[in-house]
């Protein structure tokens, strides 16, 4: 049985995060993406912490392909 991943990233915008899904989609590298947003991230950042929205971008395929 082939091993399935599920993958996160982030993204600045929707239309960024629309795009990769799209092409990954389109490319057959991955079986489904989810664009969820905006979220908040919390994270360092030169030396502070900082707060900023992004867009997560979920996708799922299979670990060959990763």
């Amino acid at each position: 049985m082939t091993p399935f991943i599920q993958i996160a990233t982030t993204t600045a915008t929707r239309d960024e995060a629309q795009q990769i899904a799209r092409m990954l989609i389109e490319t057959r590298l991955v079986a489904c993406a989810q664009v969820t947003g905006p979220v908040t991230s919390v994270y360092h950042w030169q030396g502070g912490i900082e707060n900023g929205e992004e867009w997560l971008c979920t996708l799922k395929t299979r670990e060959t392909l990763f």
